[in-house]
């Protein structure tokens, strides 16, 4: 008769931590990185009891097993990978797109500052002995070299903000580290405990926290990654832009300095198309990476929501289905306070047969 009471007193007591959960799980549903739990129930262990000249096999009730979070950790592993490849190129992109944008006004007026150089380089090919047109053909090339110095700054600009902005994410990396591998240490030491207590401990919230700050961590070293790999591909447009325009520079500059004649200024000015289609050639490929890299960037970030949107339905709190795991809970927490009072009542009774 008692084994029915600690029966119903560990269903009252299993289905109570149940409801605990669920109810933490609807607290935490808007908590970032939380994962929803759920508990698992087993039975207690089947004891003997001798009857006679046979053994009987009785239970003992349930308890709680374990209360795991709910997840898929192939997806989780594909997610986490879908958000460094992104913050990669997303931050290839970014940079890419800000130099773009910021080359739009300095080159804009490129072309025309060529063109009132060669034009004044035609008509000193025609007259070179004028002294003036010597000194304009020379007064241009110079505001062009002037123009080409603010476009080479702004390349180095844009490495030395990436190589900042490179520094800050390697500085916040170790703390980062360090935080994670405490809460390793906390979750080993919460429930190394569990081997000699009978009432369990799940560090799992600290799970989530660890489980949040590994995928900072990954992302920043994709962040690191991609800044890098912005700089290269800078150093490589800034190279072609000073390898075009030292050789069509110097071309002009070193037939100014010299005692060139006519002729050879009209074999440079037939340079000229050629010049102004190796001038174009950086840019060119500018806007070609970029392109490339924000339609490399869409298609991650759709890549990325959609793994997002799967895990989210698998981990994420869904509100209709805790309700209904509370009334489930409920009921079965009620039926085990029947139960206790069904068998508190047989007990006074046959304490009441007794007297």
């Amino acid at each position: 008769m008692l084994q029915g009471l600690y029966s119903g007193l560990s269903a009252l007591k299993a289905n109570q931590i149940a409801l605990d959960i669920t109810s933490n799980n609807i607290a935490n549903k808007d908590t970032k990185g939380y994962t929803k739990q759920r508990v698992n129930f087993t039975t207690n262990p089947i004891r003997d009891v001798n009857n006679a000249s046979m053994v009987v096999k009785e239970g003992t009730g349930t308890h709680v097993q374990s209360v795991i979070r709910i997840e898929d950790q192939f997806l989780a592993k594909r997610l986490n990978q879908s958000k460094q490849d992104f913050s990669t190129l997303n931050e290839q992109f970014k940079s890419l797109k800000e130099l773009d944008s910021i080359l739009n006004e300095p080159t804009a007026d490129f072309s025309s500052m060529y063109d009132s150089m060669f034009e004044s380089l035609h008509r000193y090919a025609e007259m070179p002995h004028n002294i003036e047109l010597k000194y304009l053909t020379e007064e241009n090339a110079k505001v062009l070299n002037a123009r080409a110095e603010k476009i080479n700054n702004i390349f180095n600009s844009n490495i030395e903000s990436n190589n900042r902005n490179n520094k800050l994410l390697q500085e916040e990396l170790p703390t980062l580290i360090q935080q994670k591998e405490i809460l390793d240490k906390e979750i080993q030491v919460q429930e190394s405990a569990n081997e000699f207590t009978t009432d369990k401990t799940y560090a799992n919230d600290m799970r989530d926290r660890r489980d949040l700050l590994g995928t900072e961590i990954k992302v920043k070293e994709a962040e690191i990654k991609g800044l890098q790999e912005s700089n290269k591909n800078i150093e490589k447009i800034q190279n072609l832009f000073k390898d075009a325009f030292t050789e069509s520079y110097e071309n002009v500059q070193g037939y100014l300095n010299s005692n060139m004649t006519g002729e050879d200024a009209n074999v440079l000015i037939g340079k000229e198309n050629k010049i102004r289609d190796t001038m174009k050639e950086p840019f060119i490929e500018l806007k070609a990476m970029t392109n490339a890299a924000g339609t490399m960037v869409g298609s991650s970030e759709i890549i990325m929501n959609s793994l997002q949107n799967k895990d989210d339905n698998i981990s994420k709190v869904s509100l209709d289905e805790e309700m209904v795991n509370m009334m489930k809970y409920q009921r079965a927490y009620e039926a085990a306070a029947i139960v206790i009072r069904t068998y508190d009542e047989i007990l006074k009774t046959t304490l009441d047969i007794k007297r």
